[in-house]
């Protein structure tokens, strides 16, 4: 009978064991299940948590595009803009007086509205010459070319322009942002507490006033510029029909000055030419003087 309770006991106790293994493996699973199914859960939770970060890389990528735009923001506007042109040109002429000749340019000029910024008149063997430095409205240019062409023989002739458009959108644009960093450090100099706050918010204001003055002084030279093309004018007396220039002292000096120099180039290239042909002569000078020894040896035998 105790064999038998021990049998019983035994199988009892496996079958507690059996179902203990089961339980524990049954929540093994469900543990697994549940920490898969909360691995799941997270991983498909973050897709709607990556719009919360969706701000920063927008932003980002906005802050690249503005970067971008700012780079060609100057480019684009000046492709939009009217384009700004500084104006310029040369013109010789041979006229019969240049006396008169300055003159009429002198009208010519002030009825276009500009003025003559430059002159220089001088005289030489033929005759009077003028060289003058013209400010004229740009729009008038051409009508003042035209009317200057007219008072003698266009020896030689150039119109020409330069396009700033893009540096004078460009510099007006770093006007308008330095404009704005020297408000922003003017608020952040009344709320300054310290005088060592004081003082770095003041170097940093001195800095950006400067490059204010820099830049608006750059664009009013270049409004200028625009507004008013410079032209160089050079007039001089045309020599007439059989004219023959009469003989001058100052020129035959001058002629005679280029003769010596041209006489020394001369005997300097002759002494260096003698100078290279004796260095070519010296690794023969023993020979020749081997030569010359053997001769008067033998000269001495025969006597």
């Amino acid at each position: 009978m105790s064999e038998k309770m021990v049998f019983k006991r035994t199988n009892g106790l496996k079958v507690m064991l059996i179902t203990l293994v089961l339980l524990i493996t049954l929540v093994g699973c469900g543990n697994t299940k549940s920490s898969m199914e909360s691995v799941a859960n997270d991983a498909a939770q973050y897709p709607n948590s990556s719009p919360a970060m969706e701000p920063r890389d927008m932003k980002s990528e906005e802050y690249g595009e503005s970067g971008s735009n700012l780079s060609n923001g100057s480019t684009e506007l000046a492709d939009q803009a009217e384009r700004l042109v500084i104006k310029s040109g040369d013109i010789s002429l041979y006229v019969d007086s240049t006396e008169k000749a300055f003159t009429d340019i002198t009208t010519i000029v002030e009825s276009s509205g500009g003025f003559i910024q430059d002159s220089h008149v001088w005289n030489s063997d033929r005759g009077m010459s003028a060289n003058l430095q013209l400010r004229i409205p740009a729009k008038q240019l051409q009508q003042v070319v035209e009317q200057l062409e007219a008072l003698g023989r266009v020896q030689s002739k150039r119109i020409g322009g330069q396009d700033v458009t893009e540096e004078f959108v460009d510099l007006e644009s770093r006007l308008r942002n330095l404009n704005r960093q020297e408000q922003r450090y003017l608020e952040l100099l009344e709320q300054a507490k310290n005088v060592e706050d004081i003082l770095r918010i003041e170097k940093e204001l001195n800095l950006v006033r400067g490059e204010i003055e820099r830049i608006t002084g750059r664009l009013i030279g270049l409004k200028d510029k625009i507004s008013f093309a410079t032209l160089h004018v050079n007039i001089s007396e045309a020599l007439k029909q059989g004219e023959v220039l009469p003989p001058s002292f100052s020129k035959a000096m001058q002629d005679a000055k280029q003769g010596i120099i041209n006489s020394v180039h001369l005997l300097l290239q002759a002494i260096t030419g003698a100078i290279v042909f004796i260095g070519y002569l010296i690794p023969f000078v023993p020979v020749i003087w081997i030569g010359y020894y053997i001769y008067r040896k033998r000269q001495k035998n025969n006597s």
